[in-house]
């Protein structure tokens, strides 16, 4: 009778990403506030609900995103550019996957220390 081949499987790897940075959730970052709610809502109404991005129009639930053109100083309520955080000019609509990509692209910015 042939021996059986024992198979050693490969430990799988971690595919959690921890983060370096300790950042505050939503809530301490401000997100629960009635302004927010109420800059947000102006925002996607102005831009129609559509990407500003690549022009999609967000009608599923959880697509639209409001965005700060400029990044918000952590712990201020002013943008990098100085505008308020509740200026509706210094927003704008964009789709989850656009909004995903700009999130990534200035975390990784502000990683290597570049503007």
């Amino acid at each position: 009778m042939p021996q059986r081949i024992e198979f050693i499987r490969a430990a799988r790897p971690n595919y959690r990403i921890k983060r370096k940075e300790n950042r505050p959730n939503g809530y301490q970052r401000g997100y629960s506030d009635k302004r927010h709610a109420a800059w947000r809502r102006a925002v996607l109404l102005r831009d129609n609900w559509t990407c500003r991005a690549c022009g999609h129009v967000c009608g599923e639930k959880g697509n639209a995103h409001a965005d700060h053109v400029s990044p918000v100083v952590p712990g201020t309520k002013v943008c990098a550019d100085g505008r308020s955080r509740y200026d509706v000019d210094a927003g704008q609509c964009l789709c989850h996957s656009c909004h995903s990509r700009k999130t990534a692209n200035e975390t990784a910015a502000r990683a290597r220390g570049t503007p």
